[in-house]
């Protein structure tokens, strides 16, 4: 009787707290620095993705420059909720925009224990004395992915030195960069995937207590580097902070099971 007295006493007091606290805005993965590189669609919540079931993201840019020469990216993603199946060259980089350019585009390849795409590429072959080139924006590729289990993935750019995600761009005889994801993080969007019971936190098909108590902990808190008690899976808008957005979302579907 006691831990039932506890429980509704724990849950009044976060509700409460939520009503007094600030809704803060943040922003999805939609980056904040124009021109971009991002997945679309940025964040996707559906419990009826099951396996095995397709879902496809686009990566996509914004830029209208009139110089395009080339771009890469890899991804991470997690394995055990999605299975790389495909990726297709998008419109960005085509012989339909350019018909008098040769084009080279390179996939990439699916590591779906380790849950990677390695280095995707696509350019026009240059063969002198100057480069040819595209216009944007435009989509990079498609890539699809077939729904493997029960869970939430991120679809994130690696971010290094040797795969970073960039944009090229080419003015006679000589490249320069427009988006390079490894020191430009403002112009980078990842993607988010989740088939989970918004407000399950822990994965086991239920919105239970020990959701409730995850949230809690995390209330108020944001993505921000070194905040303490931060948790990306109590944050179910995706707004990328734990407010009573989530916990009014968690008391919603609290007790339900799928």
């Amino acid at each position: 009787m006691d831990r039932k007295k506890t429980l509704v006493t724990t849950t009044l007091l976060l509700f409460m707290l939520g009503l007094l606290t600030v809704n803060l805005v943040g922003v999805f993965a939609v980056p904040s620095v124009s021109p971009y590189i991002m997945v679309v669609p940025e964040y996707t919540l559906d419990t009826n993705l099951t396996p095995p079931m397709n879902y496809e993201v686009s990566i996509i840019t914004d830029c209208n420059h009139t110089d395009i020469w080339c771009w890469h990216f890899a991804l991470t993603f997690n394995p055990t909720v999605l299975e790389g199946i495909s990726v297709i060259n998008g419109d960005l980089i085509t012989e339909a925009k350019n018909p008098e350019a040769a084009f080279v585009f390179e996939p990439g390849t699916f590591d779906n224990t380790a849950g990677t795409l390695s280095l995707t590429a696509a350019r026009y072959d240059f063969q002198g004395p100057n480069y040819d080139v595209t216009y944007g924006p435009g989509t990079l590729a498609n890539v699809t992915f077939r729904v493997k289990g029960y869970g939430s993935s991120g679809i994130t750019f690696v971010s290094d030195p040797e795969t970073e995600t960039v944009l090229l761009g080419a003015t006679g005889s000589h490249s320069y960069p427009i988006i390079r994801g490894y020191s430009e993080r403002e112009k980078i969007g990842n993607g988010y995937f989740s088939n989970k019971l918004l407000g399950d936190v822990n994965g086991n098909r239920k919105v239970d207590a020990i959701d409730l108590f995850a949230v809690g902990k995390a209330y108020s808190t944001s993505s921000a580097p070194g905040i303490p008690n931060w948790n990306t899976e109590c944050d179910f808008n995706r707004d990328n902070n734990v407010n009573k957005t989530d916990l009014t979302t968690q008391n919603n579907n609290y007790g339900k099971t799928i």
